[in-house]
Parts: C-alpha cells; sequence; structure tokens
C-alpha cells in the first residue's frame, strides 16, 4: 500500500524527512538509510508507527492485552488481600508492613498496564512517531506508575530479605527504629531514581499500547539500580540459606553414637600405669570419665538434633518470605535483561547495520505482508515469543503474591466477619480480636507474628536464642561439669540437667557467616 509519505523510500517504508522533527518520541522512530541506494544512500527510511504491526504478528497486540488482563487480575487479588488486612483479625492474615508495602508496590506496577488497558491510546504522534510521556496524558501516567512500582517492588524486596538475614543469621530483630530508617531510606531512593528516569529517559509507547521507560539514559538511572538492588537481594538470599545449611550439617557432623566417647574414654582416661610395663584400672576415674563423655555426647547429640529441628521451623515458618524474594529477584532479572537486550538489539542492529536487515526490508517491500516475514525479523528486534514471555512473567506477580501470602484462614475471617463482626452483639469483639494485643509494625503481636515467626506452637527458639547459638548446636569448646559420686551412683552433670530441660546449655556461638 503506497503512501504520500513514502517519498524516496518504497512502500510500506515511509521517508523521514517529509515529517517535522518534533512531536512526540522522535528518538523512537525506527529510521535507517536506505540500503537499496547503496553506500552513497542519503535518504533515511522509516518504519511505519507502530513498528511491532509490521515486525511481529498479528496477534501481539491480543497476547498484550491479555498480559494487562492478568494484572487487573492480579490487582484485584492484592486489592482482597489489602483489605482483609486492613479489616481482618491478624492471626488470619499475618499482616506485616513488609508485606502491606509489597502489595502495595505491586499494585502501582499494575496500575502501568491496567489504565492503558481501560483507555487504548493512540500509540502514535504521526506515522513514524510513538508518543511519549508528553504528548500524551495516559502514557505519562501509566508509565510513571509502572516504573515507580517496579523500583518499589525490588527496593523492598531487598530491604526484606536484608531483614530476614538480620533476624535468622544475627538474631537481630527489626525494631522500629529500623522500619523508619527503611522507609526513609527506600521511599526517598524511589522517588529520586524514578524522578530522575522520567526527566532523563521518559516513557514512550515501545510495543503493545502500553507504555515503557525509553533506553537513552534508562540504564545508569533505572535499569542498573534494578539489577544492582535484585543482585543484592540474591547474595543475601544466598547467605542466609548458606547459614542454614552450615547449622543443619554442623547438627548432622555433631550425632555421633553417645557408646564411641565413652568407650574411647573407658580405654584410655581409665587406665593408669605403674612404670613397670604393666598398669591397673582405677575403676572410679573409668566410672567417672565414661559419665563425663557421655553426657557431653549426649548433649551435643541432641543440641545437634535440635538446631537441625530448628532450621525445619525455620524454614517452614518462612518459605512464603523465601519464595516472595526468590520469585521478585528472577523476575526483576528477566525483565531488566530483555528490555536491555531488546534496546541494544533495536537501536544498533537494525539501524546502524543495515545490511543485516535487508532480508526482512527485501520481503516486505515484495510481499508487504508481516505475516510471510517474521522468518527475517531476527536481526531486527527479540523474538516475539521472548517478549510476550516477559510480559507475562511481569503480569504473574501479583497473582504469585497473592498466592504466597493469602491464607485459608483469610476466608474463614471473612465468614466469621459476616455471621458475628457486623452484628450488634459480636462487633466489639470482632474488632478486639482484629486489634490483636499489639501492633507490632502493623504486624500484630511481636513474639508470635514477626519476620522469623518464632512461634511458641512450633517451638521455635526464644528471643535470645540464635540458630547456630546455644540454642541451636553446642561450642566443642564448652565445659562439663564432672559427675559427682555420691553413695555410689554417679549423679548426672550439670550440663545433662540442663540439656534434660527446654532450655540448652550456655555456650560460644560459632561465627555467622
Amino acid at each position: 500500500m503506497t503512501s504520500p509519505f513514502n517519498g524516496a523510500c518504497p512502500a510500506p517504508f515511509l521517508d523521514e524527512s517529509l515529517f517535522p522533527k518534533s512531536g512526540g518520541f522522535v528518538p523512537g522512530r525506527a529510521c535507517a538509510l536506505n540500503p537499496l541506494e547503496g553506500p552513497n544512500a542519503t535518504s533515511k527510511c522509516c518504519i511505519p508507527c507502530p513498528i511491532f504491526d509490521y515486525v511481529y504478528a498479528d496477534d501481539f497486540k491480543g497476547m498484550t492485552d491479555g498480559a494487562a488482563w492478568v494484572h487487573v487480575l492480579g490487582f484485584i487479588l492484592c486489592g482482597f488481600l489489602l483489605i482483609s488486612m486492613a479489616i481482618l483479625p491478624v492471626s488470619a492474615t499475618r499482616r506485616t508492613f513488609l508485606n502491606i508495602i509489597l502489595l502495595v508496590g505491586i499494585m502501582l506496577l499494575e496500575l502501568g498496564f491496567i489504565i492503558p488497558l481501560a483507555r487504548q491510546p493512540e500509540q502514535c504522534h504521526n506515522a513514524i512517531t510513538p508518543n511519549d510521556m508528553n504528548t500524551s496524558t495516559t502514557c505519562a501516567f501509566s508509565g510513571a506508575f509502572a516504573a515507580f512500582g517496579g523500583m518499589t517492588l525490588v527496593t523492598w524486596i531487598l530491604i526484606r530479605a536484608f531483614f530476614m538475614h538480620l533476624q535468622i543469621v544475627w538474631d537481630m530483630t527489626p525494631t522500629k527504629y529500623h522500619f523508619l530508617g527503611a522507609n526513609i531510606g527506600a521511599w526517598t531512593v524511589t522517588i529520586g531514581l524514578v524522578s530522575a528516569v522520567l526527566a532523563h529517559a521518559g516513557v514512550s509507547f515501545r510495543f503493545g499500547g502500553y507504555c515503557h521507560v525509553n533506553h537513552t539514559g534508562s540504564i545508569p538511572t533505572y535499569w542498573a539500580w534494578l539489577l544492582a538492588f535484585g543482585g543484592l537481594a540474591f547474595v543475601l538470599q544466598l547467605l542466609t540459606f548458606a547459614y542454614c545449611i552450615k547449622v543443619y550439617l554442623q547438627a548432622a557432623l555433631l550425632r555421633a553414637p553417645t557408646h564411641a566417647l565413652s568407650n574411647s574414654a573407658a580405654s584410655s582416661d581409665g587406665y593408669t600405669g605403674t612404670g613397670t610395663g604393666t598398669g591397673t584400672a582405677d575403676p572410679s576415674a573409668r566410672k567417672n570419665s565414661a559419665a563425663a563423655f557421655s553426657a557431653q555426647s549426649r548433649t551435643r547429640a541432641r543440641a545437634a538434633r535440635a538446631a537441625a529441628r530448628r532450621v525445619r521451623q525455620v524454614l517452614q515458618l518462612q518459605w512464603r518470605s523465601l519464595a516472595i524474594v526468590a520469585l521478585a529477584i528472577f523476575t526483576t532479572a528477566f525483565v531488566c535483561v530483555v528490555f536491555i537486550v531488546l534496546d541494544n538489539k533495536q537501536e544498533k542492529l537494525a539501524l546502524a547495520n543495515t545490511e543485516a536487515s535487508v532480508p526482512w526490508i527485501t520481503c516486505m517491500i515484495l510481499t508487504r505482508d508481516n505475516e510471510r516475514c517474521l522468518g527475517e525479523t531476527g536481526p531486527i528486534v527479540i523474538s516475539q515469543r521472548i517478549t510476550v514471555a516477559t510480559l507475562f512473567v511481569l503480569a504473574v506477580v501479583g497473582v504469585e503474591a497473592f498466592g504466597l501470602l493469602c491464607r485459608r484462614e483469610v476466608f474463614g475471617a471473612w465468614v466469621e466477619a459476616g455471621r458475628k463482626g457486623w452484628r450488634g452483639r459480636g462487633r466489639a469483639a470482632f474488632w478486639r480480636r482484629r486489634r490483636g494485643k499489639g501492633n507490632y509494625m502493623m504486624g500484630g503481636p511481636e513474639p508470635e507474628f514477626d519476620l522469623v515467626g518464632r512461634n511458641e506452637s512450633f517451638g521455635a527458639a526464644g528471643r535470645g536464642d540464635r540458630l547456630g547459638s546455644a540454642g541451636g548446636t553446642v561450642s566443642p569448646a564448652q565445659r562439663v561439669v564432672t559427675p559427682v559420686e555420691r553413695g555410689g551412683v554417679v549423679e548426672e552433670s550439670s550440663l545433662e540437667k540442663a540439656d534434660r530441660k527446654v532450655s540448652t546449655a550456655s555456650a560460644e556461638p560459632p561465627h555467622a557467616l
């Protein structure tokens, strides 16, 4: 199909010289020197806007809208969770400040795709130039929501991983001052970086009718920071896992049979030499030494089992948080890499190296059918499957968060609220239960539902106990009290008595990772 704007370019390509040099996102034009004119080419030919109508299949727009509908579903589910956390008892929702901020960040990100889906704005300012935040209000708001929500999500995932690392490895429970500092730092960084990327790079309609961050100037102000925060969260996650594995292995290595050390003690410490090549065994020394080593070995074995059990309890209580961090890190890395590769491939290969685009250009000139030329688009853009997969990976974040943060107790609490909470007699009691016994950073009672989840029902470590410390494994250098023989009966050592109780003996904790 010919156009008066073809100029010196063969259809369906358009001559850039026939369009104004301002209006819309001019750097977003897909223009290059006409390769058909040879090395002395002077005219620039452009792919009509939107370019993905020409380099991708006809169903690409429908796929991007499908990803946006997944965002709608995630937005509804996350909103339901937020409302539940605001109304229902903390025992049902397990609400924490970090969960609330996480849901808010996800919903902001999803608004960046829901707004264009609802309004279906015009993508192009003219036949070769896409709209940007300066020429489209919808693009400005949706792109800002997407950029701000993405940065908020990754920043608070890093804080979540950091607080979890502090609690599990260093036994430091974050206080309100930690959360205050985290809020000041996180929101300052998020607002500053998003403002920088909007000022230096901006957003425009990139593909599928949705606004994304532009490539020029976005790597140092946005994508690099996302990758850095995600990478740091990944390192903290690895260190936390490594510490748990270290404690578990340390516990496994200490599970030696108690009779091994006692037999060794009986054969060595219980023998007294005479200096003439013969010796006699001292029954009292042998008895006391064997009892001491037996007590120590039994204590270490019990402590080893307690440490392994405690690691399992922590993982049982925190697998949701660990999974959220892992999924967020994967999503961040995948989206960042694909967007950066997509931009570089489009700018460097398609526009600078026009020879790589000649097969596709020739096919389009001869057939003018994008479906028949899809096999030649490899040098121009990243494959459609990877692009669509990226959009869906980003879209399912809200659904994943709902699946990990929502519990069956939430629905039961809503049923109870419907039956009792809104009646005159049960309303006061319901709201008293909703408030809980305390307000631990909007997370309910502190000892029961903090980050590590020290829940008494699981028999987890106390406030002063730390995985790998006296509450976890026993230091080899600990002091064993020698049993005392009273009336011919060897009593338990003080260490055995302490271990037989719920609390363990005091010991020097091994160094944390």
